[in-house]
């Protein structure tokens, strides 16, 4: 399959395993992926709620969401930009945006538990 970004919202329920999508997104992860990649906005995305539980565990938790990562994309002006525009075409919200736009500017699939933002995203794999 090649590259894949994944939202914010795959690397969520991958990690819970009382969330209503960790079957699936664990199914999916058996799909032949040479890399996986996300934008430096997951990060913040994935670790709100486990900081607020246990802030002193940060390396941690950091370490268990980038473990498997081989890039994590910077939100470059470029990806502002782009983002910008797919926000005015599509009506995503600005996090949804940023990583739209980390995904075709990476030329990577990108992966999503999201109905809106995969019909917005072409080529997007939405995870049931």
């Amino acid at each position: 399959m090649g590259r894949v970004i994944l939202d914010s919202s795959v690397l969520i329920a991958f990690y819970d395993d009382q969330d209503a999508h960790y079957s699936s997104v664990h199914r999916q992860f058996e799909a032949q992926v040479d890399q996986y990649e996300i934008s430096a906005l997951t990060i913040t995305e994935v670790l709100t709620a486990p900081l607020a539980r246990a802030s002193s565990n940060r390396e941690k938790f950091l370490e268990a969401v980038t473990g498997g990562i081989q890039a994590v994309h910077p939100v470059t002006e470029e990806i502002g930009v782009l983002a910008g525009s797919v926000r005015v075409a599509t009506g995503l919200k600005t996090p949804d945006a940023i990583i739209s736009a980390t995904a075709t500017l990476a030329g990577a699939t990108l992966w999503t538990l999201d109905k809106k933002l995969a019909k917005a995203h072409k080529g997007a794999v939405l995870i049931k």
